[in-house]
């Protein structure tokens, strides 16, 4: 019931349903890890949190180390993200999208000496993103990621026909939009970028999200994404 709560972003009656699992064996590890992630999906931060490091200490698992990567990464923690990353590729490290999120975390953080541990992470995860598409050319996912990689790495000449590709299959998919709008600002289009935002948020994507995005960084200054943002606060209180 839980996972069907989740499938249809029902949330909070996951919650309950999984809280009702941890009070019937609260041993279970992995309904922790579950359950904080329905946490971080309604961006109640703490509670979240606590959840992964309770599954964690039941037993570490890939799913718990990468999930609370991620929540570090939403909270502007990147040498935390970075750590708990690291640690799940000690599980499963042929998981392209843990080498992204690993270079991701690598590259925002504010120690220097980070870029070139980015870099290499980056072109590990493209490399093991082109084998996925080699198997399924279609896979909208691992296109766009595999854009993105390409977009930090500057190579435009690759990042944009893959971006184009994915959105070719879905154009209506909120998480696919954003990331459009973080490889269009990585790569110097500022006018995609926010027309992606717009689209992504008019599509349900989180602006407390897009708010903490750290590609942009600069473009938070810029009234037309200010303008966006109220807009869309706006739209939420009718």
């Amino acid at each position: 019931m839980a996972r069907f709560y989740y499938s249809q972003r029902r949330y909070e009656d996951a919650i309950s349903y999984y809280s009702q699992v941890i009070a019937l064996t609260p041993d279970s590890f992995k309904v922790y890890s579950d359950r904080g992630a329905m946490y971080v999906a309604l961006e109640r931060w703490a509670e979240a949190r606590t959840d992964f490091e309770h599954s964690l200490a039941i037993k570490p698992t890939y799913s718990a180390y990468s999930n609370l990567g991620t929540l570090s990464f939403y909270e502007e923690r990147y040498s935390d993200a970075a750590a708990m990353y690291a640690k799940a590729l000690e599980f499963n490290a042929k998981d392209y999208r843990l080498w992204g999120n690993l270079a991701s975390a690598h590259f925002w953080t504010s120690e220097a000496d980070r870029k070139s541990e980015a870099r290499a992470a980056y072109e590990r995860a493209a490399r093991l993103a082109e084998e996925i598409l080699k198997v399924n050319p279609s896979d909208a996912a691992v296109l766009t990621n595999l854009s993105q990689y390409y977009a930090m790495l500057r190579r435009r000449d690759k990042a944009l026909p893959l971006l184009n590709r994915a959105l070719g299959l879905t154009s209506a998919d909120n998480k696919l939009l954003f990331r459009a709008a973080e490889i269009y600002e990585q790569l110097g289009y500022r006018q995609q970028a926010l027309s992606f935002i717009a689209k992504a948020l008019e599509h349900g994507y989180s602006k407390v999200r897009v708010e903490r995005s750290p590609t942009f960084h600069e473009l938070r200054a810029d009234s037309a994404f200010q303008r966006l943002l109220q807009a869309q606060q706006q739209n939420l209180k009718r």
